[in-house]
């Protein structure tokens, strides 16, 4: 294949209009927020009447920093993720024009130029972007449909957009002359937050004397000089008529084809386990022979080993080299840094070790992380999934159990709570909330994001993609990764995949626990693979908040404790039954950790921007 179709990354983009930061400095300080996700680059252009940064992560193609000018229309192009598609889109620009660079953020503006904006649509890869016009004033913004990366917009009461960054952070400094003290998100965003453990995107809203500051829903928009931002209308998704098993091979060699070494993340189950398929598949194909990747796995150090002999039953099996990495409490040290980089709450602990397996694939010498996000949310493969196909209509009448996470506790609460699927989605028990809350109940997540009148399993698919996928487990990667110099991509996420037939049916009950996987691989898999309970990537959270270390001592912090949407007294006796053994409560001590530390760093960067105001 050409070099130029090639997959090209960089992770983290800011644009200011000059009217809200006229100083070069100010934006260069906004840029200098992104360099966690970036650190091989950080170029700042002028771009007529705003400032376009891009902090890069280069992983082909040195020469060819962004953002990318160019010469015939005077437009710039910033692209923070991967084209999947480059090479399809190289060759459909083959003839026409002659490249400039080997630069992805290139395809934007010969896209652009040849099909319009609704041509952005067929672009694939996780990725966010902006094209900006110097002459005309148009700027179209864009996020690939999962939102498998971040874009924060600035908007002012008439829906003009004054900034856009891939951090919050970034966008905060880049107006620090114009709004300094922000409110939001209010006590139902929190407390949903302390619920179910997610952001939900539209919860964390942030506002400042008319201005508001939000992530950017998926898809692409375009806002001319002076007006409002509009999304570009484009075809409504269909099925694409795909096989599943093809669909997922496509996706996954589009996912691996890059100049870099790749590795792969082999949890040891049932996702994983497929892609490394995929991945032997690929490599057998090619006509150099190309070498397989390597698999990494995390384990606990105080596991049952079953899911890493699994892991090393799949390697085996398809001749691929293991890397197994050991996480302990020692992990979760990294939390702070990785919440005051992200500047939100990252509520999944499992956080930890995907950074410490992603620090340690880019020791190696990788640059790209394939990773099995998505196909549980696409094909119902959780454990709630097949409780909530069980569920009855009715809400039974009984004494529900407070404090205890095990599934059948859940279960329980479930037929006594409507929405049903709230309380198999839920990271926290309803009396940890009531202990430690001081917020009323929020609505759940159900009645928000679930049409009337869907199944249970339908509403359950809609909600896990639009709250747990986008809200959990995508910024989870996306931080980890990028925080590590590496780049996280998920086949299971490409248009191919969610787009194949097995996806589009509206049926639930027809790939309930995954079956177009069990129906492509069984026989791929070593011999009761697909029997396996679902585990998902742990961590040692429970031990981690019944020792000493640094997230208990800051639950017992004095300016923690005082905050006013918790209880002081509760927090302490939550954290007390946790260290007592009495139930296991890591999981929703980790997500008001999380807040707080977001919260503080939120309050160190209100401090960075007064200095300079």
């Amino acid at each position: 294949m050409d070099r130029a179709a090639k997959l090209r990354a960089v992770c983290g983009i800011v644009g200011v209009s000059k009217s809200v930061c006229p100083d070069r400095q100010v934006a260069l300080a906004a840029l200098e927020a992104l360099r966690w996700r970036g650190r091989d680059a950080l170029v700042l252009t002028d771009a007529g009447d705003q400032w376009l940064g891009v902090a890069r992560l280069r992983i082909s193609d040195p020469s060819a920093d962004q953002p990318i000018l160019c010469r015939r229309t005077g437009r710039l192009a910033a692209l923070n993720g991967a084209v999947t598609s480059a090479a399809a889109e190289w060759a459909r620009h083959a003839g026409r024009r002659r490249p400039q660079t080997h630069n992805d953020a290139e395809l934007l503006l010969l896209t652009l130029e040849q099909d319009g904006p609704s041509g952005f649509e067929r672009l694939t890869g996780p990725h966010a972007f902006a094209v900006v016009d110097p002459q005309s004033g148009d700027l179209w913004l864009g996020r690939d449909p999962e939102g498998e990366k971040p874009l924060w917009i600035l908007q002012d009461a008439e829906d003009r957009v004054l900034a856009y960054a891939s951090t919050r952070t970034a966008a905060r400094i880049a107006a620090a002359g114009l709004a300094k003290a922000w409110s939001g998100p209010g006590a139902e965003a929190l407390e949903r937050l302390l619920r179910f453990g997610l952001v939900l995107e539209d919860d964390w809203v942030f506002q400042s004397n008319g201005l508001r500051l939000r992530l950017l829903p998926p898809g692409v928009w375009h806002a001319p000089r002076g007006r409002a931002l509009r999304r570009v209308e484009a075809a409504s998704p269909s099925h694409s008529g795909q096989p599943f098993e093809a669909a997922l091979h496509a996706a996954t060699a589009r996912c691996a084809d890059a100049e870099v070494p790749v590795a792969l993340a082999l949890s040891g189950g049932i996702d994983s386990a497929c892609l490394a398929v995929c991945l032997a598949d690929h490599a057998g194909r090619e006509d150099e022979g190309r070498r397989l990747p390597i698999a990494y796995h995390a384990r606990l150090d105080d596991a049952d080993g079953h899911e890493t002999q699994r892991a090393r039953d799949v390697a085996s099996q398809l001749g691929m080299d293991l890397v197994e990495l050991e996480v302990g409490t020692d992990a979760f040290d990294a939390t702070p840094s990785l919440i005051a980089w992200h500047g939100m709450p990252l509520p999944d602990p499992s956080v930890v070790a995907v950074h410490a397996l992603a620090r340690r694939a880019a020791e190696d010498g990788h640059r790209v992380l394939l990773s099995g996000e998505g196909a549980d949310e696409l094909l119902l493969g959780y454990p709630r999934h097949r409780a909530a196909a069980k569920l009855p209509r009715m809400r039974l009448p009984l004494p529900r159990p407070g404090l205890s996470m095990r599934r059948s506790a859940r279960a329980w609460r479930a037929l006594t709570t409507r929405p049903a699927y709230d309380a198999l989605l839920e990271v926290a028990p309803p009396a940890f909330l009531r202990a430690v809350c001081t917020t009323r109940p929020s609505s759940g997540l159900t009645d928000l994001l679930a049409p009337e009148r869907t199944s249970h399993l339908e509403g359950a698919r809609i909600v896990d993609r639009i709250a747990y996928l986008r809200g959990d487990l995508l910024p989870k990667l996306d931080v980890a990764t990028l925080a590590a110099s590496i780049e996280g991509r998920c086949p299971f996420l490409d248009p191919a995949v969610t787009r194949s037939r097995a996806v589009c049916t509206p049926v639930g009950r027809q790939i309930l626990g995954k079956r177009p996987l069990r129906d492509a691989f069984a026989t791929r898999l070593p011999p009761g693979h697909f029997d396996q309970p679902k585990r998902g990537f742990a961590s040692p959270v429970d031990r981690a908040f019944r020792g000493d270390g640094i997230l208990p001592d800051l639950l017992c912090d004095r300016r923690t404790l005082a905050r006013d949407h918790l209880r002081g007294d509760g927090v302490r006796r939550m954290l007390d039954l946790h260290r007592q053994r009495r139930f296991d409560l890591g999981h929703p001590l980790f997500v008001l950790a999380s807040l707080e530390l977001a919260l503080r760093a939120s309050e160190d960067v209100d401090m960075h921007v007064e200095t300079l105001g």
